[in-house]
């Protein structure tokens, strides 16, 4: 092989891996009213394995908020929405004055490396009450293998990133190492530290987010911790380090 078809077949790799790495990220953003419903969502290549992983969770998360009746098999986002539309049609039918609802969901990459995707997903929703419910949620990737990853499998092991977690949370809320973790007003289960429900990673390493009512009052709002990636970098697989 002379040394043009070389260069040719290499510049072919490099293209053929940029492609495969390339989820084609497109904006889908879906608006109704009456009920308001607003959604924001990427789109990624379904063609390829991990394109279709990340358009399957995030519409398994929104189907999950939207979903009003159980006893119908939804499948995709159109269904959810027509589920908590007849939701709110339902209840205003037998209780005139019903407070309208609303749904808004937003979802936006916060990381991405070679090994890693954290997508970011916010929802606000109101179905009436005296207030609405927040969340936050991280959707993480694995891209080699194209499939959703549990943030703390990403770990050798869950001893030192839940002590590196809880050294953090203390120091956060003046919480001194001998007392209790509830000492101060939180509620964690039997009075011991865990991780939060949900786990997501940024350009300055890995977030820890506590939603409303995860370990303290409504009031108190939702805890974040963020663990600097010079020390969570350590504790991840070798697999996943940047």
């Amino acid at each position: 092989m002379n040394k043009f078809l070389l260069f040719l077949a290499v510049l072919l790799f490099v293209i053929g891996c940029r492609d495969e790495q390339s989820l084609g990220m497109l904006p889908m953003t879906y608006t109704q009213q009456d009920p308001k419903v607003q959604l924001q969502l990427p789109q990624a290549d379904s063609t390829l394995q991990l394109g279709r992983s990340v358009n399957e969770a995030l519409e398994e998360e929104v189907i999950s908020l939207l979903a009003f009746d159980e006893a119908l098999d939804i499948s995709d986002i159109t269904m959810a929405v027509k589920s908590f539309t007849a939701g709110y049609k339902e209840l205003t039918e037998n209780f005139p004055g019903t407070p309208e609802w609303e749904a808004n969901v937003t979802a936006n990459i916060s990381y991405e490396d070679a090994h890693i995707l954290s997508i970011k997903m916010e929802s606000y929703l109101f179905t009436g009450g005296a207030h609405g419910y927040e969340e936050i949620r991280f959707l993480n990737f694995d891209k080699r293998r194209g499939r959703v990853i549990e943030g703390i499998n990403m770990f050798t092991n869950f001893g030192p990133i839940l002590d590196l977690a809880e050294a953090a949370f203390r120091h956060m809320h003046n919480i001194p190492e001998e007392a209790s973790i509830n000492s101060t007003g939180f509620m964690f289960e039997g009075e011991v530290f865990h991780l939060p429900d949900t786990i997501g990673f940024d350009t300055h390493g890995m977030i820890l987010h506590y939603n409303q009512y995860e370990v303290a009052s409504y009031a108190d709002g939702p805890i974040r911790i963020s663990l600097p990636w010079v020390d969570v970098q350590p504790l991840l697989r070798k697999k996943y380090r940047p």
